[in-house]
């Protein structure tokens, strides 16, 4: 027997779930948590998503649109990671400063420059490895 009938190059797709269905248990999810979950304090848990999503989007505009790169091959980029995790722990340096711009906007330009730094470095080290390698 030959080998790609043994081992098929594409496994077959998961069972679909449909999706009515599954919109109408998440919004059940959703109400019932709404209507059991004490809604006097969340502020914290929307300052905690701020500080995750703030760094994410600005390392997303500023590698996308402003530096042009794609990291769809890859599973994790660690210099993102890194700068991400700088820009979350800048968040919750910025919710102790009173700025007129709050903590999300301040937060977005840092991680941005950060991230434009970073590209730029990364662009020039690799520019200089390849330029080494081509005089050998």
């Amino acid at each position: 027997m030959p080998i790609p009938q043994v081992f098929p190059a594409h496994p077959p797709p998961p069972p679909r779930l449909n999706e009515k269905w599954v919109a109408v248990a998440v919004t059940l999810a959703g109400i019932a948590g709404a209507i059991l979950y004490p809604m006097d304090n969340i502020t914290s848990f929307l300052y905690f998503i701020g500080s995750v999503f703030a760094p994410m989007i600005a390392i997303q505009i500023a590698d996308f649109f402003l530096l042009k790169k794609g990291h769809g091959r890859e599973s994790v980029n660690a210099s993102n990671l890194i700068i991400w995790a700088i820009g979350f722990a800048a968040y919750r340096i910025l919710m102790r400063i009173d700025t007129p711009l709050g903590n999300t906007l301040p937060d977005m330009v840092f991680t941005t420059m950060l991230c434009l730094a970073a590209g730029w470095v990364l662009n020039w080290r690799q520019g200089t490895a390849g330029r080494k390698a081509s005089q050998k």
